[in-house]
C-alpha cells in the first residue's frame, strides 16, 4: 500500500498530460482541490491505495465497498513494452477504471493515445449520463463497475447493494470493450 507523500495536484498533472500531449480526463465534481501529485506520474485524492497495475482489486472494490468519491491517474509498468496509463473515476454510483497501453517500446505512440482519448471520451459519456439520470431520478439497479484493461479481461457489472441479489458481471465482451455497453445499458434505464 503506498501514501501520498507531496502535493503539486491538478494543475500539476494538467501540464504533465499537456507536456506528452495526452487527453484530459474528466475528474469527479468537487476533488480537483484534493488532488495530489504522490510520485513522478501518479495523481490521486486517495491517501492510501494499492498499484494501479492491481486493476482487478480496484474493480472487486467497487463491487463490494466503495471508498469515497476518488480519482487516480497515474503511467506504471515494468519491461520493454508493458507500459500502461492508468484512469480511476468513482463518483456516486460509477466506477470506472482504465488501463490503457502507453510508453512501451514497441507502442505506436499516436495510436495509443487516441486509444487513450476514446477511452476518456466514453468516461466523460458515462459520467454524464449517470449524472443525467441520477437528476431525472431514475432507479439504477446498483452501482455501474466498469473494468476497461488491455491486460486482463474487460468487464462491467451493476453491482447490487444487496447480500440477496447477485451482481451479474459481464465479461467477454466483442473488442474486449466494456466501456461501449456499459453506456448503452446506463442509456437505457
Amino acid at each position: 500500500m503506498t501514501t501520498t507523500t507531496t502535493s503539486s495536484g491538478f494543475e500539476s498533472m494538467h501540464t504533465a498530460l499537456r507536456e506528452a500531449a495526452i487527453p484530459f480526463p474528466p475528474v469527479p465534481s468537487g476533488l480537483k482541490d484534493s488532488l495530489q501529485k504522490a510520485q513522478d506520474w501518479l495523481w490521486t485524492t486517495r491517501p492510501q491505495f494499492e498499484a494501479l497495475s492491481d486493476i482487478d482489486s480496484y474493480f472487486v472494490e467497487g463491487m463490494v465497498d466503495p471508498e469515497t468519491d476518488y480519482f487516480m491517474l497515474g503511467h506504471e509498468g515494468h519491461g520493454v513494452n508493458a507500459w500502461f496509463l492508468y484512469c480511476y473515476y468513482n463518483e456516486g454510483p460509477l466506477t470506472v477504471l482504465i488501463e490503457a497501453p502507453w510508453g512501451g517500446a514497441f507502442t505506436e505512440d499516436s495510436a495509443a493515445k487516441e486509444g487513450i482519448r476514446k477511452r476518456f471520451d466514453l468516461l466523460a459519456q458515462l459520467r454524464d449520463t449517470m449524472r443525467a439520470a441520477q437528476a431525472a431520478g431514475k432507479t439504477l439497479p446498483g452501482r455501474l463497475v466498469i473494468q476497461q484493461s488491455d491486460t486482463s479481461p474487460a468487464r462491467w457489472a451493476w453491482a447490487t447493494p444487496s447480500e440477496d441479489e447477485v451482481s451479474e458481471v459481464h465479461g467477454d465482451l466483442p473488442g474486449n470493450n466494456a466501456l461501449t455497453p456499459a453506456l448503452e445499458a446506463l442509456s437505457a434505464l
